[in-house]
């Protein structure tokens, strides 16, 4: 099952679902149709402002790939909608469907200990995620992500091209804040899914070597 199947990770992470032959069946979740045509895709269009994730069904394993930036959002709030009350709100419903393993996407630097508001949004979605009753919860921390959106976000746009000027520069205690192809996220989930682990956190430096 699949949160935030059109976005950048997100968009990768089902591609990757429906070449596996593993997985028989990839339920996108999203709240307007994607445009997937796949004999093995079951798409769910709901309303994420329902207080219940009931018409979304069970699963073997759950990848949320949820986020936002507040430009987009046009607001903190609804920013923390998205990036927090989201993510919480669909690791309660995998533990109240009894699904096993949740993989979520957070960011670099994510704590609780900021006064960030981004990062502290992603450090309070992992401490009350990860108090939910799920055997196996893990969060990966992408730095900088590239890749081609379908929408365009000029500060994301610039980094990317900075990412790549100074990519070669990015060693030693640097090299942990290195950009990182959404791709190379997804696989990563995809192998993170496999793992016997209880609650733990994939550092961006990390994500590279599961490939």
């Amino acid at each position: 099952m699949v949160f935030g199947a059109t976005g950048l990770i997100g968009l990768h992470v089902v591609e990757l679902l429906l070449n596996a032959e593993e997985y028989d069946k990839v339920i996108v979740i999203s709240r307007r149709p994607t445009g997937y045509d796949h004999p093995k895709i079951e798409e769910k269009i709901i309303d994420f402002s329902e207080i219940s994730l009931k018409k979304t069904g069970k699963a073997d394993i759950v990848f949320c790939c949820l986020g936002t930036t507040i430009n987009k959002a046009g607001s903190k709030e609804k920013f923390r909608y998205v990036d927090y009350h989201l993510p919480v709100k669909i690791a309660k419903h995998s533990a109240t469907e009894s699904i096993p393993r949740l993989v979520v996407v957070s960011s670099i630097g994510a704590t609780t200990e900021t006064k960030n508001f981004y990062l502290l949004t992603k450090g309070e979605m992992e401490r009350d995620v990860s108090k939910q009753q799920i055997p196996y919860i893990t969060f990966v921390r992408p730095s900088l992500l590239l890749g081609s959106r379908k929408e365009f976000r000029f500060g994301e746009e610039v980094g990317k091209l900075l990412a790549k000027v100074l990519s070669p520069l990015m060693i030693g205690g640097l090299k942990k804040y290195k950009a990182i192809h959404a791709n190379k996220v997804a696989r990563a989930m995809l192998l993170i899914g496999k793992l016997e682990n209880p609650v733990r956190i994939f550092e961006n430096h990390e994500l590279f070597k599961l490939q």
